[in-house]
């Protein structure tokens, strides 16, 4: 039987994951920037974030398509103003 405590601490943990891979995934996205100004490409790829949010939309169950729709928005707004 699980307590309180210890679903917190798990909990606890996988935020401290997500933590690092967002900031992980940030760190790749400035240099993704940097060629992107080197080649003169858009910021933006509307076709590729419309693409990437379908595919993790299908991937996933137990969540609602706004919640993951709204979560990988929120993820592509900062991405992008960490490219300008």
């Amino acid at each position: 039987m699980y307590t309180l405590e210890a679903l917190r601490k798990q909990i606890d943990n996988i935020d401290e994951q997500i933590i690092t891979l967002f900031a992980r995934r940030f760190s790749l996205v400035k240099k993704l920037g940097k060629i992107k100004k080197e080649k003169k490409l858009p910021i933006k790829n509307i076709t590729r974030e419309e693409e990437k949010i379908n595919t993790l939309i299908k991937r996933v169950e137990g969540m609602s398509k706004e919640f993951i729709r709204d979560i990988w928005q929120r993820i592509f707004t900062e991405s992008y103003r960490l490219e300008k």
